[in-house]
């Protein structure tokens, strides 16, 4: 038991003796009863991160107290039952057996106590905490989601827009179990710790916690570690951008049977010719890669050309394909960084995952349902995988995190 759990269950102790005092007395002592307020702010912050929680209706009867006792045994009805929860989460993230699950668990015990508009609320305040100490910072993360809006929302506190914080906490809501399902799922404590980190930047917009979980030893996707290659290596890249990411699993590994590049530009496949001329046995497509066969059309993404979005409808079409149509032969390596399509591109996949368990490493930082949607589709197409998570984006923002299932 760390100190502070120490220094917690002393004040619940504290708090019960106050709760007989007053017992005895048998009528409202406000000094005492103030006492009690305040020690439940103390520690909803301490245990929960925050002041408010569900039905904490012991300060709702703090407030009808006054003069009036006819609520006093109420009340200490309700303070008995917040310092048995508090009691039972404290001895719960006790008997976890390390920091990084308590720390998981304390955002998911917030979760569950906090109501979605006060997390919402708890997020604006976390920000305007922020901007108070760095206008500049505030300025960066308000020009970041202006341009990435379509992913995970908006942000813009002089125009009251702050869809990225309803988005991200009704996706914990909502995805609760979801979220610790994963949690549980992922084989190492690093990619627990990549997880926990990201979810305290989506609340707390946490500056360290990005810089502490990012990967710095290996190449994105690549992480030797966990991923060995042979010379039967048949490596699928959808989303190929320049061939930039082909060539570092050519550099990484050294050897391979054949790689498969999927782009959408012509731009794009002629910049992957170009990177991936000197290398033998590697098939360039401008085609885009999801579910089935079709057509759709696209729109540039951002400055870097390394974002190109396929909807339904727009100016200019691009031929779509099913990995499992347009691949016969067995597949060893799948890699994915399609700008939020990963979903459709893996169910196109799922013949080859079901015979022949490819390794895949997919980008799953696109929206705010892929994290998890993502290696619940997999499971169900084969339960033998196994997960992890790595993280290769910046400070500013949750980007660039993959998805290892092995």
């Amino acid at each position: 038991m760390n100190a502070d759990d120490k220094q917690i269950l002393g004040i619940l102790r504290s708090i019960e003796q106050i709760e007989n005092m007053i017992r005895k007395q048998n009528t409202v002592n406000m000094e005492l009863i103030n006492d009690i307020h305040d020690a439940i702010l103390e520690i909803n912050e301490a245990v929960f991160s925050t002041e408010k929680i569900n039905n904490n209706n012991a300060l709702k009867y703090i407030d009808s107290l006054g003069a009036d006792d006819k609520n006093l045994e109420l009340f200490i009805i309700e303070v008995d039952k917040w310092r048995n929860l508090i009691i039972q989460t404290v001895k719960r993230r006790f008997d976890l057996p390390s920091s990084v699950d308590r720390e998981f668990y304390k955002i998911m015990d917030y979760v569950t106590v906090t109501d979605y508009t006060d997390m919402v609320a708890n997020c604006i305040t976390n920000l305007i905490n922020i901007r108070s100490v760095n206008e500049d910072y505030y300025q960066q993360l308000k020009h970041f989601y202006g341009i990435t809006k379509d992913f995970w929302g908006s942000l813009n506190m002089e125009m009251n827009d702050f869809d990225v914080f309803e988005q991200r906490c009704r996706a914990l809501k909502d995805h609760q179990e979801d979220f610790i399902w994963l949690y549980e799922r992922l084989e190492d404590y690093r990619s627990k710790m990549v997880l926990s980190g990201i979810l305290r930047n989506w609340l707390y917009f946490d500056l360290s916690i990005l810089f502490q979980i990012k990967e710095n030893n290996f190449a994105d996707y690549f992480d030797m570690d966990l991923v060995t290659c042979n010379e039967n290596e048949v490596f699928v890249d959808i989303g190929a951008y320049n061939g930039d990411s082909a060539k570092s699993f050519i550099e990484t590994y050294g050897h391979y049977k054949k790689i498969y590049c999927y782009e959408i530009t012509e731009e794009s496949v002629s910049k992957c010719h170009d990177t991936l001329s000197a290398y033998d046995n590697i098939v360039i497509r401008n085609k885009g890669v999801g579910a089935e066969n079709k057509t759709m059309y696209f729109h540039k993404f951002g400055l870097s050309g390394s974002s190109n979005m396929v909807k339904e409808k727009g100016e200019i079409p691009v031929d779509i394909v099913s990995i499992d149509n347009d691949i016969t032969e067995k597949v060893t390596f799948i890699k994915m960084d399609i700008e939020g399509a990963e979903q459709e591109a893996l169910k196109g996949c799922k013949k080859h995952i079901m015979n022949e368990h490819p390794k895949l490493t997919i980008c799953t930082y696109h929206n705010n349902e892929d994290i998890w949607k993502i290696p619940r589709m997999i499971e169900e197409m084969d339960p033998n995988y196994h997960f992890y998570m790595r993280y290769n984006g910046s400070q500013l923002g949750p980007t660039e995190y993959v998805l290892f299932a092995l």
